[in-house]
This record gives C-alpha cells, structure tokens and sequence, in this order.
C-alpha cells in the first residue's frame, strides 16, 4: 500500500481564464497589435498569478503542494494544490483574483 498521505483528500484549484472575443479585437486591432496585446496578457497574468497564488514557501519544496501558472495564446491557467486552504478558501481566492 504506499505512505498514508496517498489516501488524504487535497483540494485543489484550477481556473482558465480567456480573454472575450479575441478574433473580435484581433480583426478590430490587427494581427501584429493583437499580438503585442495578447503578449502583455500572457507577461501580467504570469506575474500578477504567481504573486498572487504562488505565495508560499512549501510550494517549491514539497511535493503535497504545488502551484502553476502560466498563459499560452490568449488563455492563463492557475493549477493550485495546497493542503493548508479549504475547497472554499481556493474558490474565493481564484474569484477575488479573476476581479
């Protein structure tokens, strides 16, 4: 059977994020200032992302904890697992973040 920490429950959170009609305001802006754009996009939300939830120590040094974030095109992602925040605390944390 392996460690006793396989069989614990962890709550964890994972939050797409999408820029809203981004053919609109490509074809409104252009494909080379779409891109600037959608480059800014992807620059903040790592930034402000990884400020924002991966703020803890533990998640670069254990593995019962673990923090990504990252953007690709015009989508972020926030994978967050954390034995130390409820189901509820991840929730309201990615929802406080997406305002």
């Amino acid at each position: 059977m392996g460690p006793s920490y396989f069989s614990t429950t962890k709550y964890a959170l994972l939050m797409f994020v999408d820029i809203v009609d981004s053919s609109v305001h490509s074809s409104i802006l252009g494909i080379e200032n779409f891109a600037r754009k959608v480059l800014a996009f992807q620059s903040l939300f790592c930034d402000l992302g990884e400020r924002y939830f991966c703020d803890k120590p533990c998640f670069t040094e254990r593995i019962e904890s673990f923090c990504l974030v990252d953007a690709r095109g015009d989508e972020g992602l926030v994978f967050l697992v954390d034995d130390g925040q409820s189901g509820a605390d991840l929730v309201h944390r990615a929802v406080a973040f997406a305002l």
